[in-house]
């Protein structure tokens, strides 16, 4: 079996045992007297284990170099003996850096030959945990145990393997890859965690990751070929976008044509459109073109034409031009092309291809007969069968043929005349009609004028009389509206402008309101909220800030708001009201008021929506 490299015995997964065979106790202690002789080693200031030991030359102590820089920036003291310092000037201590380095190494050294044992005992796998991860902080900032950093991400690994659940064995697993920054690393426990997924889900992820990761790193192009031909065969949906970041990532057009052979042939519903799409931006080699032409052929059968456009079924054909083995494909698209356009040039193209097939030249013999087009019906006649004629019939075919040409070219000559005579006939006739227009259009205008002189007049002197009017109309319809409902404490009539043509779900809102120390608006759809309620306008009350400004200008920010509010038309014909909690700006889904005849007054290009709204406030909440 095609396999990647067997990993080592050293990094398999180590198998725990539920019977305890260590003391934790004495682990645990262990473990402790190994740190304790770390400390020795402590940053004064940080209490932390130092990376770059510096000395001060005045007492002797000894500092992170990063820390004890920091201090002197605000202090000019020692931070341990307190002694005021002549100078800021700090010596290397390799020797404290030697010692250290070399008790750091030791320890890692014992951390990695005990937890390997630990890990055989289910009880102590908690503090191999802790002690793994204290570890890889330890030394995380030292180039020096970039190897050990290894083996104990490997250990890491291991620990993980132990989890029964495969969904949470994968996301720890990947939260782990990402902290990892050795490439080489990372693909080799993914290619370990192939072996232990079982679900289809998960191994999608699987390989969706490990396909990103070997494009991104740019490792090992054998192994991203075997690890999408097996992406390929396991899923039915392929992520497109993947697909397109390896096509990127290989810079050879015949390696792109075996991906594309791969995804064609593997049990995937991948988009044959798109994949056709994606080949033709390939520039294939004589080395290939074998290979080319049968993936062709057998792609070109799984395509639905129906769905292309003209520009794609040509560039197709640009693509193929050169391809004298695929001339059975051309004509598939040329006949396409054809029916779509109407266009008798595609007939020829088919014609010109010079394929000896007789159902081809019965559909070419058909359809110039159907079009009338006898000259080319009798060339294509001569050259199918002009080894079953003899000379003398040839000949006549030849002289028909001849005459007519002349007539289909005298017939063309009269069309174009009676065009023209048509053309000039129709420009005398508009310009006669034109000139009646014109004419009409004149008086028109001035009747126009006239009226609109009078109509002008007449306004101004109405204008003063339907303000006054409209004013106590609305005063009567808020009365009407207060007696009808006496608990609200709040009303008012609110208009909302839209446009003459709307559409569904489409929102416009009224200008700005305040009540109760807050800022409110009505949204109104008029042509209703979906199809299913089409033309039942749907009224709402939204929140529009969250801002409360008091009596005194205050402002705050309130947390919620409890009204209880009714919006219904000027004919107040809505018994229905609405307890709310308004928590945020909100408009559309709190409760709402709709009618199936709600009729607006038009005005010029709008149409103007009046409703009354009745609101009382029930509770306020603050931050």
């Amino acid at each position: 079996m095609s396999r990647y490299n067997s990993p080592s015995t050293s990094s398999s997964p180590l198998t725990t045992q539920s019977s305890s065979s260590f003391n934790k106790d004495e682990v645990e202690k262990q473990i402790s007297q190994w740190k304790n002789k770390l400390k020795t080693f402590n940053c004064p200031i940080s209490q932390q284990l130092m990376i770059d030991p510096v000395m001060i030359p005045e007492t002797g102590q000894t500092y992170d170099r990063k820390l004890i820089e920091l201090w002197l920036q605000r202090q000019n003291t020692c931070p341990s003996t307190g002694i005021k310092l002549k100078s800021k000037t700090l010596t290397p201590n390799y020797i404290a850096k030697s010692a250290m380095n070399e008790n750091v190494e030791k320890f890692i050294k014992k951390v990695v030959k005990n937890v390997k044992l630990w890990l055989t005992d289910i009880n102590l796998i908690e503090i191999c945990s802790e002690l793994i991860n204290e570890s890889l902080e330890l030394i995380k900032n030292n180039n020096s145990f970039k190897n050990y950093q290894k083996e104990l991400y490997e250990l890491k690994f291991n620990i993980l393997f132990n989890e029964k659940n495969e969904d949470k064995l994968f996301d720890n697993y990947f939260k782990l890859i990402n902290e990892i920054d050795d490439s080489n690393l990372k693909i080799v426990q993914l290619q370990k965690l192939e072996n232990k997924l079982t679900k289809n889900t998960n191994l999608n992820k699987f390989f969706e990751e490990l396909l990103k990761l070997l494009i991104e790193y740019k490792k090992n192009d054998n192994l991203l070929k075997e690890i999408f031909t097996k992406y390929c065969k396991l899923n039915y949906y392929i992520n497109d976008d993947l697909i397109n970041s390896i096509l990127d990532y290989l810079n050879n057009d015949d390696i792109k044509l075996e991906y594309l052979i791969i995804l064609f042939n593997s049990n995937t519903k991948y988009n044959n459109d798109n994949l056709l799409q994606k080949l033709i931006k390939i520039k294939i080699s004589n080395k290939m073109k074998q290979e080319f032409i049968s993936f062709f052929r057998n792609l070109i059968n799984k395509i639905n034409f129906n769905n292309y456009y003209f520009n794609d079924l040509t560039n197709l054909i640009n693509f193929i031009k050169d391809y004298n083995e695929l001339n059975n494909e051309k004509i598939i698209i040329y006949t396409k092309l054809y029916y779509r356009e109407g266009d008798i040039k595609y007939l020829e193209l088919i014609y010109e291809l010079n394929i000896n097939d007789k159902e081809i030249e019965n559909y070419l013999l058909s359809e110039y007969l159907r079009l009338n087009l006898l000259n080319k019906y009798l060339n294509l006649y001569i050259k199918i069968n002009e080894d079953k004629m003899d000379s003398s019939n040839i000949v006549l075919f030849k002289l028909l043929q001849n005459q007519n040409q002349k007539i289909e070219n005298q017939n063309r000559e009269i069309i174009v005349l009676q065009q023209i005579n048509i053309n000039q006939n129709k420009e005398i006739s508009d310009l006669k009609q034109i000139n009646e227009i014109q004419n009409q259009k004149i008086n028109n205008l001035q009747q126009t004028i006239n009226n609109t002189n009078n109509f002008i007049n007449n306004c101004l002197l109405q204008n003063n009389n339907l303000e006054n009017e409209l004013k106590e109309w609305n005063k009567q319809i808020i009365n009407n509206f207060k007696i009808k409902y006496p608990e609200y404490n709040y009303v008012n009539i609110i208009n909302i402008e839209t446009p003459l043509n709307v559409k569904i779900c489409e929102e416009f809102y009224s200008d700005e309101f305040e009540v109760f120390g807050l800022k409110w608006r009505i949204c109104i759809c008029p042509k209703g909220t979906s199809k299913s309620n089409e033309n039942e306008c749907a009224i709402y009350l939204r929140l529009n800030s969250l801002q409360y400004k008091n009596e005194n200008e205050e402002e705050k920010e309130i947390s919620s708001i409890k009204i209880k509010y009714l919006i219904d038309s000027i004919n107040l014909n809505n018994n229905r009201n609405f307890e709310y909690n308004f928590t945020k700006i909100e408009g559309w889904g709190n409760p709402g008021f709709k009618q199936f005849n709600f009729i607006p007054i038009i005005k010029n290009d709008k149409q103007i929506f009046s409703v009354v709204i009745g609101m009382k406030k029930l509770d306020i909440k603050f931050k």
